[in-house]
């Protein structure tokens, strides 16, 4: 049986998904203009998300590195680095 909190989250995900996804590609007008790139001066928004989602994702799993490294916690400090490794490559 699926829990409350999967279904949750599931609906939660779909509706982020959906917000993200007309951030990143609003609808298009009518007239022949190009399309505005993404990661243009048009979406600072987007690109600010992506920028900041990137420094968390290093910056977080570092620091949980760092943290093991001074308690002497060798197995979260396995868990970690190959996290460190795929997102620096």
């Amino acid at each position: 049986m699926v829990t409350a909190s999967d279904l949750t989250f599931t609906l939660f995900s779909l509706v982020y998904l959906h917000l993200l996804s007309s951030a990143a590609f609003p609808p298009s007008s009518s007239s022949p203009a190009p399309e505005p790139s993404v990661f243009g001066l048009y979406n600072p928004i987007l690109a600010a998300y992506v920028s900041i989602g990137a420094l968390l994702d290093l910056l977080l799993p570092i620091a949980y590195i760092l943290d093991g490294v001074l308690a002497s916690d060798k197995e979260g400090i396995k868990v970690a680095v190959p996290h460190v490794f795929l997102l620096s490559a």
